[in-house]
């Protein structure tokens, strides 16, 4: 019928029969438009909304992003938690909003006007820990984010537009065709994050893109 569900692909075809998802639609709603038997394709490539769309990716009004003296630190613990950057601010109000993962992109500003994308988990762990996810790598996020740097919010810019990056197409060689089955919802916080498994007919193997809080893709069933 043309649906379209927005998700960030783990693997298009793990095992050659798989497709390992992130979407922030219900597990009802998924299985309506990726149906048993039905094609998976690339949808209409319609822009995302404009980076911090949501009241959840906004800084809390007591929350001031005033970092201390110390460097940002890359964050890697596989069995406990996403890849994640960790900056240490002076004291403020505590939030552990937004919360999990995978959250909106959002832009902010720092040293000389710079603009880093992130997606925050915590704005103030502690009152005093501002932990975030980011495409960007450690040396990027420290100029930006240097020590004492005040870090607000930038210029609420377009995101690209959905499936921008070669990770996020859809393999050449790998077909979509759903199996017979329902697609399932797993949650096994020890091990991964919340996500998605649709069984496809045998196709092409892909563990593409890989990891999680990958681009936004439209797809159709």
């Amino acid at each position: 019928d043309g649906c379209v569900i927005i998700v960030q692909p783990i693997t298009w075809a793990w095992d050659g029969d798989a497709f390992v998802f992130e979407s922030d639609e219900d597990l009802n709603a998924i299985n309506a438009c990726f149906a048993p038997g039905v094609l998976i394709s690339l949808g209409p490539m319609t822009p995302s909304p404009s980076i911090a769309p949501s009241d959840q990716s906004v800084i809390p009004k007591d929350v001031l992003l005033l970092r201390d003296g110390s460097d940002c630190v890359f964050q890697h613990n596989p069995s406990n938690h996403v890849d994640r950057f960790k900056c240490m601010l002076q004291p403020t109000t505590f939030s552990n909003q937004p919360g999990g993962d995978g959250n909106d992109a959002v832009a902010l500003q720092g040293e000389d006007g710079c603009v880093i994308i992130v997606q925050p988990i915590t704005w103030a762990w502690d009152g005093d820990a501002f932990v975030f996810e980011s495409d960007e790598d450690l040396n990027a996020i420290n100029a930006c984010f240097a020590p004492g740097v005040l870090i607000s919010l930038g210029p609420m810019t377009p995101s690209p537009s959905i499936a921008p990056s070669d990770q996020s197409v859809i393999p050449k060689d790998v077909l979509l065709l759903r199996d017979g089955s329902d697609c399932v919802f797993q949650h096994n916080p020890s091990n991964h994050v919340d996500r998605f498994k649709c069984m496809l007919q045998p196709t092409t193997f892909s563990n593409q893109p890989g990891g999680d809080g990958n681009d936004a893709v439209a797809l159709q069933g």
